[in-house]
């Protein structure tokens, strides 16, 4: 994609989306008047794409329109980063926050989990294991954990109110599989 802010030697960044925005229906994303998303839905993810590094002014819209932009907001991609910008909020206060995944090695046969609070007007979360053992503790709204590392294997999941016994969320039989994040 074209960058106005672009030197003449690039190292390029990756970048994927995310709509989290609850209750948004689906949406077409723009970066620089570029289409980069079409009918992007609430909880879904677009693959990584290789950007030039950079400012981007990002506009989304309700998909197949372009008429009134649900967010017009500028990003900024470092150089040699990888970015999962994620829409979040509800409109007309829906925004795009950038968060940044770091490079690493994975250890052979494990994997890596990170946990972000994107529900709007939610309090601090914690996450915890059906064991009781809490692998992310008070995480605010718009706030991404650091990565754990993590054995593979079948996992039930509870968000707590920060603090407290109070399950908002109940999150059964999920399969973590390994070497990946």
């Amino acid at each position: 994609y074209y960058n106005t802010y672009s030197t003449t030697r690039q190292d390029f960044s990756y970048m994927r989306l995310l709509n989290a925005s609850l209750g948004m229906a689906a949406v077409d994303v723009y970066a620089n008047s570029s289409l980069i998303a079409s009918g992007l839905s609430y909880k879904g993810f677009t693959d990584y794409m290789q950007v030039i590094p950079g400012f981007y002014n990002i506009k989304i819209f309700q998909a197949g329109t372009t008429g009134t932009a649900i967010v017009d907001m500028q990003i900024e991609i470092p150089v040699k980063s990888v970015v999962t910008a994620a829409i979040i909020g509800i409109p007309p206060a829906a925004a795009v926050k950038a968060f940044f995944e770091p490079v690493l090695q994975i250890p052979q046969g494990k994997l890596y989990l990170r946990f972000a609070n994107l529900s709007p007007d939610s309090a601090s979360m914690d996450f915890v294991l059906s064991d009781g053992t809490a692998l992310f503790e008070d995480i605010s709204y718009g706030a991404v954990a650091s990565y754990v590392a993590v054995l593979p294997n079948v996992y039930t999941f509870y968000l707590q109110r920060s603090g407290t016994d109070t399950s908002l969320l109940y999150v059964p039989n999920i399969r973590l599989l390994p070497d990946r994040f």
